[in-house]
């Protein structure tokens, strides 16, 4: 991972690079302005950490020699305005990202601080790759030392505020090879609504922008800011469905036949709730729901919750990726959204309640479907605050008609309070016991027995249905237990013969793997009763 390289510049002089930008009317260069405020932001913010201030502010330190770079090479080499800010979009939006998990962590209260500060030096080192990755474009010009540097420091922050000035003049010219002709061949009628726009120039007041291999006319100045601020908004990577982690083929068929009919039901039930201990293979079902209403068109976004992964393990970027998701299908709603956003930039970042109130159920009142969207939120106990807490047991009751929600959970005491017995709420649970479970979990065996790797190993050496029983018996109705052991089956030779030892050996004491994913579980278990 490429790392930003120190900048030779003192930090008071770094500053006032940054001031010079951050004073900028982000109506005129907002990427850039954005990038700079962000980075002062970040500097301030981190001296408020009680713990890790070491780190804390090396990081700070990191960030400032990061964005002074990337102002250095703006001084040094020749671009367009709207080449500069295509180009700078990276960096604000890795700054912005960073600055919404340090607010995120100093925000937690006092035990959840507690618990969660051991992890700092890994959140740093992972922002930091993020900053890396954005800055790696911009280049500090080569053979600047430190002696050569610092004399001129008053002459940089004056060529910088000249080439500021060069961009701020109004009606830059757009290059001609950037205006393609009339009858240009990359136009096309069919382009998507929802597609992603990247700006490459401006020229009468019109906005001209690359879509994939289209090109598409007519935004204005208003629509490209209301644009940029939807395009700005948290995002949490890596928190959609995943094809690859649904439910076998020929199991949950049940369950997922009462989901399908769910959203055309008639009725208050808006919210549809799966509830079963951990390892009964909620989550497949999950990414199964997603990827069905993905197929029939009905999917508006996906949030697969996780404690092991940063910006999914809390609902800090819950509602700002669902809107986010939902304006990438829906133009009115993104329009909607962009124009708040660039109205009140603090929405963002706002508290819990007012970006679902106004990033998600007031634009879809405003702006009605027709027919009902479905949002997948997995793993809800995972992520779940007081804050959000509140917004389940207040408001979700009086959702847009057309939004419906699919959750899943462990049945936690938070669940209980904030989505136990609410007429809203459709419960469906998983008995790891019921007959429905067990054929679930007897398909799943022999899917996985006449997988071909399985298949190929086994060879001539038939199971006999007591032991495919007794397998079947040992998972006692967990799904997880399964995977795991058929996860050391795949990697043994003869997987027969270790199935007959697995389901013959009490408790498995011979299978460390698969008793040490096993004791994690049971880990996970017990933190309903914590």
């Amino acid at each position: 991972m490429a790392q930003a390289r120190p900048v030779s510049i003192v930090e008071q002089d770094a500053l006032q690079l940054f001031r010079i930008t951050s004073e900028i009317s982000q109506r005129d260069l907002p990427a850039l302005q954005g990038m700079a405020a962000s980075a002062l932001s970040i500097i301030g913010a981190v001296a408020n950490f009680k713990s890790n201030k070491k780190e804390w502010k090396a990081f700070g330190r990191f960030v400032q020699d990061a964005a002074t770079r990337v102002a250095l090479s703006l001084v040094d080499h020749e671009e367009t305005r709207e080449a500069m800010e295509v180009r700078m979009e990276r960096v604000f939006s890795a700054l912005t990202g960073a600055r919404t998990e340090i607010d995120r962590l100093q925000n937690l209260n006092l035990f959840r601080r507690a618990k969660t500060f051991r992890q700092d030096p890994k959140t740093i080192s992972a922002l930091k790759n993020q900053i890396s990755d954005a800055v790696e474009g911009f280049l500090v010009t080569p053979g600047r030392a430190d002696d050569a540097v610092q004399p001129t420091v008053v002459n940089t922050a004056t060529r910088y505020r000249e080439r500021l000035e060069r961009w701020l003049t109004p009606n830059a010219a757009v290059a001609s090879s950037q205006i393609p002709s009339a009858s240009g061949s990359n136009q096309d009628a069919s382009l998507p609504q929802s597609s992603s726009f990247h700006t490459i120039g401006i020229s009468g007041g019109k906005i001209y922008n690359v879509v994939g291999d289209y090109t598409a006319f007519g935004l204005d100045e208003e629509q490209l800011a209301s644009k940029m601020a939807l395009d700005r908004l948290p995002y949490a990577q890596g928190a959609s469905w995943d094809p690859a982690r649904a439910c076998l083929p020929g199991t949950r068929l049940a369950v997922l036949s009462v989901v399908d009919e769910w959203p055309r039901s008639i009725g208050p039930q808006r919210v549809f709730l799966l509830k079963a201990v951990a390892g009964s293979g909620k989550s497949a079902i999950a990414h199964s729901v997603a990827q069905m209403f993905h197929e029939n068109g009905h999917l508006a976004s996906s949030f697969f919750f996780s404690r092991d992964v940063i910006n999914r393990d809390t609902p800090q970027y819950l509602f700002t990726t669902i809107a986010r998701d939902i304006a990438s299908r829906h133009p009115a709603f993104a329009a909607d959204v962009g124009r708040a956003l660039k109205d009140e930039p603090a929405l963002a970042s706002a508290p819990l309640s007012r970006q679902f109130r106004d990033l998600i159920c007031a634009p879809l009142r405003r702006h009605p479907k027709h027919s009902p969207i479905v949002v997948v939120i997995d793993a809800l106990d995972e992520g779940i605050s007081k804050e959000l807490e509140v917004i389940l047991s207040r408001d979700i009751g009086d959702l847009p008609a057309d939004l419906r929600l699919f959750i899943t959970s462990r049945p936690t005491r938070s669940i209980e309070r904030c989505l136990g017995g609410k007429g809203y709420v459709k419960l469906h649970v998983i008995e790891l016991d019921s007959d429905q479970n067990q054929q679930d979990i007897a398909t799943y065996v022999d899917v996985k027995l006449r997988e071909e790797i399985m298949s190929s190993k086994v060879g001539n050496a038939q199971l006999d249905e007591a032991v495919v029983r007794d397998l079947v018996a040992g998972s006692e109705g967990l799904f997880f237990w399964l995977a795991q052991a058929f996860e050391y089956l795949r990697s043994v030779s003869n997987p027969a013969q270790e199935i007959r030892l697995l389901v013959s050996t009490p408790g498995s004491q011979e299978y460390p793997a698969i008793n040490k994913a096993t004791d994690a579980l049971c880990a996970t278990i017990l933190d309903v009763c914590v």
